[in-house]
């Protein structure tokens, strides 16, 4: 019998908090800090709809590769929380850590900005 993948039974949940599935940065400028998150698999692309043109950008976003629970842990250190990608913002979601009216879909990807004041 083959031998199961060691995520094999896990639910989503598990595998979302133990992976690390997700590119986080931090940005410092003046008072702000910004978080900018994305899933892993977004980074260094592009998404056109119409005219507009989506970038994912490594100098943004490609800071590590970090897990959900590391990622939670910068975003309370933040003023802005700039986030990309189903997995992340999906998680936020089933968390209750944001509504699901908040959220905007750019070229079919949702995303989500939190600003603290």
């Amino acid at each position: 019998m083959p031998s199961q993948p060691s995520n094999a039974g896990k639910d989503p949940q598990t595998k979302a908090k133990s992976e690390k599935l997700f590119f986080v940065k931090v940005h410092s400028h003046g008072a702000d800090v910004v978080v900018a998150v994305c899933d892993q698999e977004l980074l260094g692309k592009n998404f056109t709809e119409g005219d507009f043109v989506l970038e994912i950008r490594e100098e943004f976003y490609g800071g590590k590769l970090a897990t959900f629970d590391e990622v939670y842990e910068l975003m309370r250190t933040a003023t802005i929380v700039n986030v990309i990608g189903e997995k992340i913002v999906g998680e936020l979601v089933r968390r209750k850590i944001i509504e699901e009216e908040a959220l905007i879909h750019i070229c079919g990807i949702p995303h989500v900005q939190i600003i603290t004041v």
